[in-house]
């Protein structure tokens, strides 16, 4: 009877693990969250709008501010320092309406001919996480598809 009831309840613990872990996992960060929603509408539409793309992301249920997109040029830009930017034939900024919030981020249309890695090292080198004064971003987090490329500094949560 032991016997019995031991090998019911390692069958009834085996199917409660199954039964768990058998959904989606969430995500560990901010960065990351927002990071799996470009990877999902860069495959849906690998020549969408980057300022609707931009829009996209920002529809982050995670995120709790008044969002704002703008176009970019080659050259200096928030948050990268004295380094330009170069390499892109098209790029956004987004992020919130209120710069005290540590959250920018930028999506880039390659130029045909970039050096995809040196542009990618060349932000991540450039990157500062305290490009705001009044506050820090706690992750980097990127990301390419094809000739876009996702650049994210935030918080690891949008919770106080």
């Amino acid at each position: 009877m032991k016997r019995m009831l031991s090998l019911l309840c390692a069958v009834l613990f085996t199917l409660s693990l199954a039964a768990c872990g058998g959904g989606e996992e969430e995500p560990a960060t901010l960065g990351q969250a927002i990071k799996q929603d470009f990877q999902a509408q860069g495959k849906a539409d690998p020549d969408a709008d980057l300022e609707t793309l931009a829009q996209a992301l920002l529809d982050n249920e995670a995120l709790g501010f008044a969002p704002m997109v703008m176009p970019v040029e080659p050259g200096l830009l928030q948050g990268f320092g004295n380094t330009e930017i170069q390499g892109f034939s098209q790029g956004v900024m987004f992020g919130p309406a209120i710069s005290t919030i540590p959250f920018l981020g930028y999506l880039f249309r390659l130029e045909e001919g970039t050096d995809q890695s040196a542009f990618l090292q060349t932000l991540e080198r450039a990157a500062d996480l305290q490009w705001n004064i009044c506050t820090a971003a706690d992750e980097l987090v990127m990301d390419r598809q094809g000739d876009l490329v996702f650049f994210l500094m935030c918080p690891q949560s949008m919770e106080g």
